[in-house]
């Protein structure tokens, strides 16, 4: 039952980071406070899960491109050898983590892209790669962005990642 126990623990932990990232980009876990729009997070109130969701296939992280997934899996593979669960629930359980990290990684893609535009990247992933060396007020400062023009941009970005949950996830906004 060890193995359970850490399973449960891994999955767990996994969900909640993929989670938090997912509700932070469409308003927080709810409520109508700052950012929120009564949605009560992903998952909330509305019943909502990771099966709501449809990921395009092109857009589906995979365990080859994913050394995350890649560990999961092999820590799944390690619970079947040892037959603490079967495949087909390592399978399902590796298949929810793939899921919500795709989600994770779609919504991000959306909420950053306008913030990118503002700031005069390319692309996210430019955007991305220049937040590992310099923090954003840095930044903006450099590219002479303002606060509102930042601000705005931000504000754009979560309308972009909402408008992508309601659109991949059916929910009537």
């Amino acid at each position: 039952m060890r193995a359970r126990g850490q399973l449960v623990a891994v999955v767990a932990a996994g969900a909640m980071a993929l989670g938090a990232g997912t509700a932070a980009a469409h308003g927080g876990f709810g409520g109508r406070g700052p950012g929120g729009h009564g949605f009560g997070g992903f998952g909330g109130p509305f019943g909502l899960g990771i099966a709501a969701c449809e990921i395009p296939q092109g857009q589906l992280v995979t365990v080859a491109s994913s050394t995350y997934l890649q560990r999961i899996k092999a820590y799944l593979d390690d619970l079947v050898a040892d037959k603490e669960i079967t495949r087909a629930r390592a399978d399902r359980l590796l298949s929810r983590v793939q899921k919500a990290l795709s989600l994770h990684r779609i919504l991000t893609a959306a909420r950053l892209a306008p913030v990118a535009k503002a700031l005069g990247f390319a692309s996210v992933a430019d955007l991305q790669a220049a937040l590992r060396s310099k923090d954003l007020d840095q930044i903006a400062d450099e590219k002479n962005v303002s606060e509102t023009a930042l601000r705005d941009a931000f504000r754009a970005g979560h309308r972009a990642a909402r408008a992508k949950l309601e659109e991949l996830c059916a929910i009537d906004g």
